[in-house]
């Protein structure tokens, strides 16, 4: 029960940051993505997800794609753009969430960071209702939506462009690497590419080609645009260390996945 009482608590918190985005005073918000292509992509990845795991599973990534939509939207209104949209399926064709664009690193770090940041309420609330009914067949829902929660979050923060992770640290680097070459981004593909052969681990091998293959044709950062000043590094540094490492106690399971010791 002190479990549950304290997850509440958070998420009482969560409110009270996320409530001057959700006033309603402000206008509604259009959904986009709703093609039927976007609905068939969806379809099909939810439909593999409860074929290799379970239906459960599978509504739990919807909930953790959801609210990790619902905080990149609530993030840019916070940073002050009225003008956003919530997306179905975060795909380029699906366009931005706002047509404004960032004015500092530190606003584009914010917004990156809150899609992510949104889902820990929710995670250790589910942990806390699973532990709240053990024994219940409700356990077993609620544990699966808090470890689901957790590996979507945790995935999404990996330093990989284009999940939010590459992107907050490519933010985080500008202000001391502003001439830095790709050599640090290449030395972590290679040590992931020589990890995937000595493990033998063609899922980690696939993980890491493809990261650094989007690492080369990631976006540039627009120059004219200030980078976080040194005060706000040393918070946003902190920030999303702790938001990485909050969501490993849920995901962790997924690096037993793709290094085949589940």
């Amino acid at each position: 029960m002190t479990f549950f009482l304290l997850s509440m608590v958070l998420v009482g918190a969560t409110v009270t940051v996320v409530r001057p985005a959700m006033y309603a005073g402000r206008r509604p918000i259009p959904l986009i993505g709703v093609s039927g292509s976007h609905v068939i992509i969806l379809g099909t990845i939810l439909a593999a997800i409860a074929l290799t795991f379970d239906v459960v599973t599978s509504a739990s990534l919807l909930i953790a794609l959801t609210i990790h939509e619902l905080g990149i939207v609530l993030g840019h209104r916070l940073a002050g753009h009225a003008d956003v949209r919530f997306r179905l399926i975060p795909m380029p064709r699906s366009g931005p969430v706002s047509r404004d664009p960032h004015l500092t690193d530190l606003e584009h770090f914010f917004v990156v960071l809150m899609g992510p940041a949104l889902g820990l309420a929710p995670m250790v609330l589910a942990f806390a209702l699973s532990d709240l009914f053990a024994g219940h067949p409700l356990q077993h829902l609620f544990g699966t939506l808090a470890l689901t929660l957790g590996a979507f979050n945790f995935i999404a923060l990996l330093p990989i462009w284009p999940l939010s992770g590459g992107t907050l640290v490519q933010l985080m680097m500008r202000p001391g690497f502003l001439r830095v070459s790709a050599l640090p981004a290449a030395s972590l593909f290679a040590g992931m590419i020589g990890m995937s052969w000595a493990t033998d681990t063609p899922g980690l091998f696939l993980i890491s080609v493809i990261g650094a293959l989007a690492y080369a044709i990631r976006p540039p950062i627009p120059k004219e645009r200030p980078p976080m000043p040194g005060r706000a590094l040393m918070t946003a540094i902190p920030a999303y260390l702790t938001t990485l490492s909050a969501f490993f106690l849920g995901g962790w399971w997924v690096l037993l996945v793709v290094t085949g010791q589940f």
